[in-house]
């Protein structure tokens, strides 16, 4: 039987570093390991100066965090992720655009893919 490859998750993260480390506890504890080895590889970005989704979204003032966030996405595709996950819930109005940015696919809370 061949092996099954493993995949590389990448997380943009620090939309609420708290969501970021839950999220990477919750793989963590999730993870049938019995040594450091057996773990999944996380790439994660956490970002916590991307621009506030509450002042763009909500109070309309701030500027839109998209253009980070796709950024973030495109570095984290480069370092090898097969996938992302954002952690947070509000980011994720921005999931289309971060879509666009990238040829990997990316989970989405919304929509129920994990958690």
């Amino acid at each position: 039987m061949k092996p099954v490859e493993e995949k590389i998750v990448g997380v943009i993260g620090g939309l609420g570093p708290e969501a970021t480390v839950d999220l990477m506890r919750r793989v963590i504890e999730a993870t049938p390991a019995k040594d450091d080895a057996d773990h999944i590889r996380m790439i994660v970005d956490n970002n916590p100066k991307i621009p506030s989704r509450i002042k763009a979204l909500i109070e309309g003032t701030g500027e839109s965090p998209a253009p980070l966030m796709a950024e973030m996405a495109r570095k984290l595709a480069a370092f090898g992720a097969d996938f992302l996950v954002i952690p947070c819930n509000t980011a994720h109005f921005y999931y289309d655009d971060i879509c666009s940015a990238v040829d990997i696919p990316i989970l989405n809370i919304v929509k129920g893919d994990f958690f």
